[in-house]
């Protein structure tokens, strides 16, 4: 005979599942009314049902050459030169801001003499605090300072260089791809065609 199955008088009825409530149809929901889609994105949309249409529905990165997915938030149009790009390979123009005023050109002239400053010799002789502070100050040295600083002051002083170095870090900061920058591995800034030459 084969195996049996025993019911234990300890066995106890069981509760039936519990069945989730079924969702309302498509057709029973309230429709809403989509917000009105802003121009920036309309533009962008048409323009990749362009790039598609042009490509036969497939589009490829124009510097990787990956293969990209139809998604729009997927694909990066660059501004340049309205080409299609991954978000890999898309840069944007942190180009530094022009000097003011510009810049001259470099010349072979001899650089003029550096005017001379005060005999610090004379100034030490009247020892008083007035005259020994600039001595000191231009050499880098300050009475009384001391040499360790505090965690405050350090952090402070990261900060504060994070701001200027966020302030010259500005250019058109348009998305650009690849192909359309000029970028520096040593300072980490990426130029694009347009702005490289006003630098």
């Amino acid at each position: 005979m084969g195996p049996t199955l025993l019911s234990g008088s300890n066995s106890t009825p069981r509760k039936p599942l519990f069945k989730r409530r079924r969702l309302a149809s498509l057709d029973d929901r309230p429709t809403l009314t989509p917000a009105a889609p802003d121009i920036a994105s309309q533009a962008h949309a048409d323009h990749l049902k362009k790039l598609l249409s042009e490509n036969g529905g497939r589009l490829v990165c124009s510097s990787c050459q990956r293969a990209l997915s139809a998604r729009p938030e997927a694909v990066v149009i660059c501004a340049r030169c309205l080409s299609a790009t991954c978000p890999i390979c898309t840069r944007t123009c942190t180009a530094p801001p022009q000097s003011y005023p510009p810049t001259p050109d470099l010349t072979y002239s001899p650089t003029p003499a550096p005017s001379p400053t005060s005999n610090y010799k004379r100034t030490a002789l009247g020892s008083t605090p007035i005259n020994i502070v600039p001595i000191f100050s231009t050499l880098g040295y300050f009475p009384g300072a001391t040499k360790k600083r505090k965690e405050d002051d350090k952090s402070r002083d990261r900060d504060e260089d994070f701001g200027e170095d966020d302030a010259a870090r500005k250019g058109c900061n348009r998305l650009i791809c690849k192909g359309c920058c000029e970028e520096s591995w040593q300072s980490g800034l990426s130029t694009c065609l347009d702005c490289y030459p006003h630098m």
